[in-house]
């Protein structure tokens, strides 16, 4: 298996192969430019590592069609990594989006 291989899920609308990724977290930092994740905490087991974690930032670009904000927002979430032949094969991302809409004043 090679790193181009690997299958990024939950991060954007589709499944995102590693130059997806590369593209939508090149997107995020120009958006949210100071982002910063704090892991909480890593679980392993079998072939799968569990990361909680807290990001932050705040909205210093377009984001859904609306104009930078600077508006700050904090997050929490989790990815789950799935190690093959001791590379990242799959990785599946959930964070709450719907908070830090509302923290951006973007949705109510």
């Amino acid at each position: 298996m090679s790193a181009s291989e690997c299958k990024f899920y939950g991060f954007a609308s589709l499944t995102l192969d590693l130059e997806g990724y590369i593209e939508f977290t090149n997107w995020s930092f120009s958006v949210f430019p100071d982002l910063q994740f704090t892991i909480e905490d890593m679980i392993a087991e079998g072939d799968k590592v569990t990361t909680p974690f807290t990001e932050r930032g705040t909205q210093r670009g377009e984001l859904m069609g609306a104009p930078a904000s600077g508006k700050p927002f904090t997050l929490t979430g989790i990815s789950i990594s799935r190690f093959e032949h001791g590379k990242i094969g799959e990785v599946w991302g959930e964070f709450d989006r719907l908070g830090m809409l509302q923290q951006l004043g973007l949705i109510s």
